[in-house]
């Protein structure tokens, strides 16, 4: 089986997240693709993992507040939507301390 094709995702705006902002992003067939892994990996999910997809890119976490809506402001004054290329999907442990790499599928062309 070949690589699944590169992904175009629309980044359609922006998000404050009280310590941090985000890009928002959507794909039509990103809902399928996420329920998908969520049946697949039912079993070791958090109740985080098994919450509905909320695509997005972090720009900022875990900053004070004032400095994430400083960033917000000025992010969001310029912008304009646009699209960007989802290249594949990386898998990540959590297991209280740094974020642990198991597995990376990369996108075709």
């Amino acid at each position: 089986a070949g690589q699944p094709a590169l992904l175009p995702l629309q980044v359609t705006g922006l998000k404050f997240m009280g310590r941090g902002v985000m890009y928002t992003l959507e794909n039509a067939a990103l809902p399928a693709l996420h329920r998908h892994l969520q049946r697949q990996w039912e079993p070791w999910l958090t109740p985080q993992d098994k919450q509905g997809l909320r695509p997005h890119i972090t720009v900022q976490n875990k900053v004070d507040p004032a400095v994430a809506r400083t960033l917000h402001e000025e992010l969001a004054a310029g912008f304009q939507p646009f699209t960007a290329q989802g290249t594949g999907l990386a898998l990540w442990a959590y297991k209280g301390g740094p974020w642990e790499l198991r597995q990376r599928v990369a996108f075709g062309k």
